[in-house]
């Protein structure tokens, strides 16, 4: 009897220690599980982002085309002005003979 009462005496402390490791445990789980938690939440965030910031590009690089385009038209709008302006000289020409 005085053999059990001195190995629990032995390891009172041990499973003392063990307890509280136990709940450091759990309470660090606990903490990874929250911290993994908003790891996924910010992962989310960041490829909406991505995506978003994706989307900006395109949609800059379509309007820098249109852009280029837009100029393209407007040159050749002011030649044909130019030109229409010379008929409308060499009609009028015309006119008064």
């Amino acid at each position: 009897m005085r053999s059990i009462y001195l190995t629990n005496e032995e390891l009172a402390p041990i499973i003392a220690k063990l307890a509280n490791g136990e709940k450091n445990l759990a309470e660090g789980q606990e903490l990874l599980n929250k911290l993994n938690k908003e790891k996924e939440e910010y992962e989310a965030r960041v490829a909406k982002l991505r995506s978003d910031s994706e989307n900006c590009r395109k949609k800059k690089d379509a309007t820098i085309a249109e852009l280029d385009q837009n100029n393209f038209r407007l040159m050749r709008a002011k030649k044909l002005l130019g030109g229409l302006e010379e008929e409308k000289s060499r009609w009028q020409l015309e006119v008064k003979r």
